[in-house]
């Protein structure tokens, strides 16, 4: 069963892909993966092969991870100048099929489901008999932190940058069923890690030992936690009540209730 593991960027990505790797999802050979940065020294755990795709999918319509597309996603998959792409997407994800399980990650596919979500061998079979359906894990952080993070990196010079998190998280809903999507609380990670990765791990189909599970979770440390700060906290003449609205909606998707609580008392 293929895994993506996916989020606006800074979201905790990284250390969920990590997390899913030590259980047993292949995301590649080493040598393909991404090497840690100064921004990310736990590493990025993103196959150079899958963001390289996704990247030339974002150019080819025009955009770029921080200035999204408005291609209407039922419409650019199947268009003729992603032919050449669609062909490599599709080696791709067979190579991959023989290493079950397996999956990716890569912060980018929230803009570029629809392409990947088309091919066969995912969502249709291939002429070989194998198909399965893509299943998404949806990183989600509260977007201030995103935000102050994006901002300290020189991504996002204003609030505005809270939009960008508004695109991603809106795409990935328009794009997958429920069914197909379980949505990870960056702060579960650090308040229940056992927890929270199993119940990740029970719906990617990924049978893991408890051991295996405890092992795995010695990873978080409270040094990944750098910005502490809450969107629910701050007045709504800074914050888009539609990024208010969406991040209540997402953590009682995730199960994580408590964020919410300080900011629907006071409005």
């Amino acid at each position: 069963m293929p895994v993506c593991i996916t989020g606006m960027h800074r979201s905790g990505t990284s250390l969920v892909a990590n997390l899913l790797r030590s259980c047993g999802l292949y995301l590649g050979k080493e040598d393909e993966l991404l090497p840690p940065s100064p921004d990310n020294l736990d590493g990025y755990w993103e196959n150079r092969r899958f963001v390289g795709i996704s990247d030339e999918i974002l150019i080819t319509l025009g955009s770029a991870w921080d200035s999204p597309s408005t291609s209407a996603a039922e419409v650019w998959p199947f268009e003729e100048r992603f032919n050449s792409l669609r062909v490599r997407a599709e080696i791709l994800v067979e190579e991959f099929g023989a290493h079950e399980p397996w999956g990716w990650k890569d912060p980018r596919t929230s803009l570029t489901l629809p392409f990947w979500q088309s091919l066969n061998g995912i969502l249709m079979p291939f002429w070989l008999g194998r198909g399965q359906r893509l299943k998404i894990v949806v990183c989600l952080r509260d977007p201030m932190e995103v935000f102050q993070s994006l901002q300290a990196r020189h991504f996002t010079p204003s609030l505005s940058g809270l939009d960008l998190w508004l695109t991603y998280n809106r795409r990935i809903l328009d794009t997958v069923l429920p069914e197909d999507r379980i949505v990870t609380h960056y702060d579960a990670y650090f308040e229940n890690p056992c927890d929270e990765l199993k119940r990740v791990l029970d719906f990617a189909g990924l049978a893991v030992s408890p051991e295996v599970i405890q092992k795995s979770a010695r990873i978080v440390s409270s040094s990944l936690r750098h910005k502490r700060s809450s969107v629910t906290s701050q007045s709504t003449a800074n914050v888009n009540s539609e990024v208010i609205d969406l991040y209540e909606a997402l953590c009682t998707e995730a199960n994580h209730l408590q964020p919410l609580n300080s900011y629907s008392t006071s409005r």
